[in-house]
This record gives structure tokens, C-alpha cells and sequence, in this order.
């Protein structure tokens, strides 16, 4: 079984934005993985925007990957994923 990535513009953006993250951040991905305590594959899978790891992401593991991030990140990445989350969270 092959894995399909996703087309949905919210989901390329939500993978872009948390991978701009990690790369502001200084941590590679076995880094950020340990740290979230989930496996290196499953930082691949999100960043590479495979569908069945985006549509599976917790709302927790999105937040505590931003307070990880969030101290060393660009005001501009910061910024995108304020963007990001007003879009998948509209009020």
C-alpha cells in the first residue's frame, strides 16, 4: 500500500508551516520526534503531507510541537502559523 498526499490547500499548508517550525527551531526531525514523543516517520509523514497522518493529527501534538518551536521560530513563521490555525479553527 502506497501512501497518497494530500491536495488540500490547508493540509500542504498546515505540513509547510510545521516543518518551517522545526527548521527555525534548529532541531532536525529525530530532535523534534523524541521531544514530541512520537517516531522520526511520523514527522516525515506530516511534513511530506501524507493524508492519513495529516487527517490523524492531534490537536495536542500540533500545540506542543508549537511550544517547542515557538522560542527560536521567525516572527514571519510565527506569524504563518497564527494564519494556519485561524484557518483550520475559524471563529
Amino acid at each position: 500500500m502506497t501512501s497518497k498526499k494530500s491536495e488540500n490547500k490547508t493540509h500542504i499548508a498546515q505540513s509547510e508551516v510545521l516543518r518551517k517550525l522545526r527548521l527555525n527551531s534548529g532541531l532536525t526531525q529525530q530532535d523534534l520526534a523524541s521531544k514530541l514523543q512520537v517516531s522520526r516517520e511520523k514527522i516525515v509523514a506530516i511534513e511530506n503531507c501524507y493524508l492519513a497522518t495529516i487527517q490523524e493529527l492531534e490537536n495536542e501534538l500540533i500545540s506542543n510541537w508549537w511550544l517547542i518551536c515557538k522560542p527560536r521560530a521567525q516572527e514571519d513563521t510565527k506569524s504563518e502559523f497564527r494564519r494556519l490555525i485561524d484557518r483550520i479553527f475559524p471563529y
